[in-house]
């Protein structure tokens, strides 16, 4: 088989990615990868986009997380605090319905 860019030179390997014939002077290593010039670019770009996102995430995820853990715990007592300040407390709310909790 020819390489994909050389009509005289015999191909060494397949891309892994497109599965195009490269001989050994078009062949891109990346990750332990034989790709083509354009799989290569493709490869790396997302590979460097993906490690930014999750870089991005590892300085702002965790604060995030910590956010969103605290809220419920706040939310629970702010109304644990707003039913200690009712005249009546809600466990005797029964009582007005008929529902004694003491019988």
């Amino acid at each position: 088989m020819q390489c994909i860019n050389h009509n005289e030179a015999q191909s060494q390997a397949l891309c892994t990615r497109c599965d195009r014939p490269l001989c050994a002077a078009c062949l891109h290593d990346f990750q332990g990868k034989t790709y083509c010039s354009d799989c290569a670019t493709f490869v790396r770009q997302r590979f460097e986009t993906r490690a930014a996102q999750a870089q991005a995430h590892a300085t702002t995820g965790a604060a995030l997380d910590a956010a969103v853990v605290a809220a419920p715990i706040e939310r629970r007592r702010a109304a644990s605090r707003a039913a200690s300040s009712l005249p009546w407390r809600p466990a005797s709310a029964g009582r007005f319905y008929g529902m004694d909790p003491s019988s």
